[in-house]
């Protein structure tokens, strides 16, 4: 793929429409989705910039769909920062060799600070949901369990394979 606008906003696109085609598999929110493989791409591909726009776009989008919240901090932790964070991994390694290896590890550090975001969230903001007798926090931690895994192993599985098939934006790299 040439690293050109029209990629980059197709790419973009892609996460939008994927993050409103996904499995919800839970009451309170939480649904499996391989929208961040597309923002993967873009980091990859195009560098933490322009991650960072589509970022911007992408939560917009978010917005203009109807996200539903109950507080400005929940909204925070819930939608923005949890996106945001996915990229977090790529500067903590960009000085690396760009390889599979790398860029799995970059996705898991994402996916893995995604999760917190989600887990502080859940506690602070929906932790009268745990079940009587049940840890507010293990409510949590394994409540957004449920869907962050499913995302992440499914990302880094369609990841893998579009490298190994030379798809897309990997022809170049």
């Amino acid at each position: 793929m040439k690293k050109s606008y029209f990629s980059w906003l197709i790419l973009t696109a892609l996460a939008v429409v994927f993050s409103q085609f996904s499995i919800q598999v839970l009451p309170q929110g939480g649904a499996i989705s391989i929208d961040a493989l597309f923002l993967f791409l873009i980091l990859f591909s195009f560098g933490f910039r322009k991650f960072t726009y589509s970022v911007g776009i992408y939560i917009l989008f978010d917005i203009i769909f109807g996200t539903t919240f109950i507080s400005p901090v929940q909204w925070l932790f819930d939608y923005p920062l949890p996106i945001f964070s996915l990229g977090l991994g790529y500067l903590l390694l960009w000085k690396f060799k760009s390889s599979t290896t790398k860029e799995v590890a970059v996705i898991t550090i994402g996916f893995f600070i995604k999760y917190l975001c989600h887990c502080f969230s859940g506690y602070v903001f929906f932790g009268e949901y745990a079940p009587e007798g049940v840890s507010v926090v293990w409510y949590t931690i394994s409540y957004n369990f449920l869907y962050n895994l499913p995302s992440y192993v499914a990302v880094v599985i369609i990841f893998i394979a579009l490298k190994k098939l030379k798809i897309a934006y990997f022809a170049n790299n």
